[in-house]
């Protein structure tokens, strides 16, 4: 009987003991509150990512040479065709850019840009009445373009991204001269296409460097009066905001 009490109180005693070390919290596993302190302040004071290429704003200067095949500007008494006489234009733009769709590879951009170039020399002015002179001609050339543009990233070769921009606008001229009668401002609307591509923009390797950007670009007046249609050749360097 005393044996069988002994083994009674045996178990008793134990499991009393597993019991309130079951429920005691361990040590092991207990949090350290300075510990939690620290790394919520750190994620407060952390500086968020940078932003990504594909949603900066792109501010790019560019140099263009434009070479116009036809370029015929008329009023009411004079008609001057610069086509032979001024074959290149050089012209400085600055153009603003914001990417507005991604899809893998493939971003879609809004840019515009506004353009200034100068020409003066003698031309040869032809009246109304078909007599031809000549004259000391000042051409003040602004044109002004909205376009959109879409452009792809290789996977294996991020710092090569060709693109094609399509755009419409209108390019103000202001033509003078000593003859009475051929001073005047023209507004002439027009439309453009070009291809070209943009090499070393790779992200995280510049915070305000965006590459460099070779294209060539057609332009059209949609005006039959006064018409200007040629190719420039452009050069651009992207500057990130």
């Amino acid at each position: 009987m005393k044996r069988v009490m002994g083994v009674m109180l045996f178990l008793f005693y134990a499991e009393r003991s597993i019991t309130e070390e079951m429920q005691a919290p361990s040590s092991e596993f207990e949090l350290d509150s300075n510990l939690v302190d620290s790394l919520y302040q750190q994620s407060l004071n952390a500086s968020p990512n940078p932003t990504s290429h594909v949603t900066s704003v792109q501010v790019t200067p560019q140099l263009s040479m434009m070479s116009p095949s036809t370029l015929e500007l008329s009023n009411r008494y004079f008609d001057v065709s610069y086509t032979d006489q001024a074959r290149n234009f050089p012209v400085v733009h600055l153009g603003l850019s914001k990417s507005v769709l991604q899809w893998g590879g493939l971003s879609l951009l809004i840019h515009g840009k506004v353009g200034y170039t100068y020409k003066e020399g003698i031309y040869e002015v032809r009246s109304r009445a078909s007599e031809s002179r000549t004259d000391l001609l000042k051409l003040h050339w602004l044109p002004l373009n909205a376009a959109i543009r879409m452009e792809y990233g290789f996977p294996r070769a991020s710092f090569l991204k060709p693109h094609v921009t399509l755009g419409t606008g209108a390019q103000w001229l202001y033509q003078t001269g000593r003859l009475d009668g051929i001073e005047q401002g023209f507004w002439i609307p027009f439309y453009t296409f070009s291809p070209g591509i943009t090499i070393f923009d790779q992200e995280g390797v510049s915070d305000w460097f965006g590459g460099i950007t070779f294209s060539g670009t057609y332009q059209s007046s949609y005006s039959s009066t006064q018409l200007i249609r040629g190719w420039s050749i452009d050069v651009g360097l992207n500057v990130l905001l």
